[in-house]
């Protein structure tokens, strides 16, 4: 059946402004407990999707930086103006598993307190994973989405975002595949 395979978008982005836009539009996707993996070769563009995610999330994108050495960065998402939670959840959770050996890295982490085991899903907020295929074994009950990211010149890139069947039903999943984000010259 169509709706049990998952909804793959596919889109160039030609300038960083164009990732920014990409990452506006999966932001508004993502619901509290959701997973995003991030994969792609070094130098892809992965951390900077993810600071222009936590920008359109509410978390300070200036915290925002690679966390290969500290492995998991947690951002808090802003309330909103009339001081409501979140929607996403109170966090933006950042792991790079680029220097992970092996998923048995994880539990020294506090990979419980990253993804709840019992659910598969993100244990508070948001969680996106860079270099998910290091830690794949620890990955296997978790639905995820997956957003390829290749270089296609110097500041261009192509993505490809795996979504899950059960994600075809939300709103901005169906305006996302039928087109292109976009982002308004004026604001």
């Amino acid at each position: 059946m169509a709706s049990d395979l998952p909804l793959i978008v596919s889109r160039d982005l030609p300038a960083p402004g164009a990732t920014g836009a990409m990452a506006r539009a999966v932001g508004a996707l993502l619901r509290a407990g959701d997973v995003l993996l991030l994969s792609g070769p070094m130098g892809a563009g992965k951390t900077t999707f993810t600071r222009e995610l936590a920008r359109a999330l509410g978390a300070d994108a200036g915290l925002v930086s690679s966390p290969t050495y500290v492995m998991i960065n947690r951002y808090p998402l802003r309330a909103d103006a009339e001081g409501a939670p979140n929607p996403r959840g109170p966090l933006l959770t950042h792991v790079d598993a680029y220097r992970l050996t092996s998923d048995d890295d994880l539990d020294v982490l506090g990979w419980d307190r990253v993804i709840d085991g019992a659910s598969g899903r993100a244990a508070e907020g948001v969680v996106v994973i860079e270099w998910p295929e290091r830690i794949a074994p620890a990955l296997g009950g978790v639905e995820a989405a997956r957003l390829t990211l290749s270089p296609t010149g110097a500041t261009s890139r192509g993505a490809t975002l795996e979504l899950p069947a059960s994600w075809r039903g939300r709103p901005e999943a169906v305006l996302l595949a039928e087109r292109e984000p976009t982002r308004c010259r004026t604001t």
